[in-house]
């Protein structure tokens, strides 16, 4: 099974348990939370993923550190997590919670990779477009990439849209490459 399916896999058996005990909201709001602290130190899943730590040191940080802090249902979904070995798919397994809350809402939730910050008006038209193309309400996310050069690629669902300008200079040199010289 590839990764993605994983993640996908617990995200979904998540958000229906949680759905099914009225917690999506909260649940939702909690992994925010994580996701934003793991984005900032991985040293909670490189800690998980150590071979050489064992699975009862595991279970007891983790319901050491999430137990007073997170929803019941939460915290035995890491246990879970973690007596599966899937440890290393936490990130994923929560972005994919993520888009699965935001699509059951109606939204739809994209991607802005940039060389620099989108100005508020630039976030604002971005937003606009993407909502008359697409007739949903948009989630906006940003990512820098100074490797893109300039322009924008927009991921949303399973649609890239590149207009990096680091994509155009791809695309040129593919196109000279395959011209033969006379």
């Amino acid at each position: 099974m590839r990764n993605r399916e994983i993640a996908t896999r617990y995200a979904q058996a998540l958000y229906y348990i949680s759905k099914e005990r009225g917690l999506t909201d909260i649940v939702y709001e909690q992994l925010i939370v994580l996701q934003k602290a793991l984005e900032k130190d991985d040293s909670l899943i490189v800690f998980l993923i150590a071979p050489n730590i064992t699975d009862e040191k595991k279970q007891s940080a983790l319901k050491n550190i999430f137990g007073p802090r997170f929803e019941k249902l939460l915290v035995e979904f890491f246990l879970l997590v973690a007596r599966k070995r899937r440890e290393s798919y936490l990130l994923e397994i929560i972005q994919d919670y993520h888009k699965l809350v935001a699509e059951k809402k109606g939204f739809l939730q994209v991607t802005a990779i940039t060389a620099h910050s989108l100005s508020a008006d630039q976030r604002q038209k971005l937003i606009e477009k993407l909502q008359a193309k697409t007739g949903k309400k948009v989630e906006l996310t940003e990512k820098i990439d100074r490797d893109i050069i300039g322009g924008l690629r927009v991921q949303l669902k399973d649609e890239t849209i590149d207009g990096a300008v680091s994509a155009s200079l791809d695309r040129l040199k593919q196109k000279l490459t395959a011209l033969e010289v006379a």
